[in-house]
């Protein structure tokens, strides 16, 4: 007798809690995400992935576009455009700067979150927004000489995914 498995896929782009909360219900069976904001996680098998480092970009003719590394507390000179940022990642900058989390999360530049990577992307390209993310989300405008790409010191931020 053959057993029949039933897959099913949803892909969704869901703060990593609510994956969680999911996962708690049985209504998924994996996740990927930052490890960092999941909490407790007993029950659970978690199998890390490869670290990656978090870049920041602006446009060809920004302020900062000839610089090769960027000090942490500069990018907030300038408004900053990036996907949804968990809060452990808040506090991880703010303990970096040495600066309480409100006063860090202030954004007296501004703050563009944006899910929508194209969107986010014609943001840091017509304005003087920094631009804050993964590389591949950026990488199409950095290979074509449009963004202009700096790191930060290694180690500073990195996201930690796990499956």
């Amino acid at each position: 007798m053959e057993t029949e498995v039933l897959t099913s896929v949803h892909f969704g782009l869901h703060l990593e809690w609510v994956f969680l909360s999911m996962l708690n219900k049985r209504e998924v069976d994996v996740m990927v995400g930052d490890i960092r904001v999941l909490g407790d996680t007993k029950g659970l098998d978690i199998t890390e992935l490869p670290q990656h480092p978090i870049c920041y970009v602006c446009r060809a003719g920004h302020p900062y576009a000839k610089r090769k590394q960027m000090v942490l507390g500069e990018i907030f000179d300038y408004p900053i455009a990036t996907p949804w940022i968990p809060n452990v990642i808040y506090q991880l900058v703010a303990s970096e700067l040495g600066l309480p989390v409100a006063e860090l999360t202030a954004f007296k530049n501004g703050l563009i979150e944006c899910s929508y990577f194209k969107l986010l992307i014609d943001v840091v390209l017509t304005s003087n927004a920094i631009g804050c993310g993964l590389v591949p989300i950026f990488s199409d405008g950095i290979d074509r000489k449009k963004l202009c790409n700096s790191l930060l010191p290694a180690g500073v931020l990195i996201l930690r995914i796990a499956l």
